[in-house]
């Protein structure tokens, strides 16, 4: 428009006596009607363009919306699956002859996927599953190593040493991706230490939900 106008203002300076109803004249004329900008057209884009980015705003805002929801849903009661236990006393024979400890006192068992008879959490579907062990030693000068076991192979370990100080806690946590019926459970690692592990009873605890 700029170029146009410049033209237009050059030849009315430069041609006083030109006919305003010439052909030049009137086509300039022409194009400055055709190149001007419409306000009102222009603004009625502008919230035409608004209102479609509000529209495919709103879309994402509702799929997003309906994700949040399914990922929040609670899992039905028969798809819960969470425990926590502990040991009823303090006492380092609370296990097998294998070193895996029997968690004796329950908490929570939903879905009793824990055995309180063996210690050990059976899989009750396909899943993410959240573990956590936790202990305290109870005498001066003694040591111990605590392991969680998926179907009787170490995942991760955790070791404590008593000193002189006394009440030493040590614990661990792992998240597994587990098939049904696979087992968890958590032992006594080195032979060494089983006969002198003395585990504090309630500071001695075993978690597991799933996700």
């Amino acid at each position: 428009m700029s170029t146009i106008f410049t033209l237009f203002s050059a030849l009315v300076l430069l041609s006083p006596g030109l006919d305003a109803e010439s052909p030049i004249m009137k086509k300039l004329e022409s194009a400055l009607d055709t190149d001007t900008v419409n306000p009102e057209r222009e603004l009625d884009c502008m919230l035409y363009r608004m209102e479609e980015e509000i529209k495919r705003a709103e879309k994402k805002v509702a799929r997003l919306e309906k994700e949040l929801v399914a990922l929040t849903k609670p899992r039905p009661k028969g798809e819960q699956c969470a425990f926590t236990t502990y040991l009823s006393s303090s006492s380092s024979g609370l296990y097998s002859s294998g070193g895996r400890i029997r968690f004796t006192k329950v908490v929570t068992n939903v879905g009793g996927a824990y055995s309180v008879g063996n210690g050990i959490f059976t899989s009750p579907a396909d899943g993410v599953y959240v573990f956590h062990f936790h202990t305290n030693l109870y005498y001066y000068n003694k040591h111990c190593a605590l392991s969680l076991y998926r179907s009787g192979i170490v995942v991760t370990t955790a070791y404590g040493y008593e000193g002189s100080v006394g009440y030493n806690s040590f614990g661990g946590t792992a998240v597994l991706e587990l098939k049904k019926s696979e087992t968890v459970y958590i032992g006594i690692t080195s032979p060494l230490t089983r006969s002198s592990c003395p585990l504090r009873g309630p500071f001695t605890t075993f978690t597991g939900y799933r996700i």
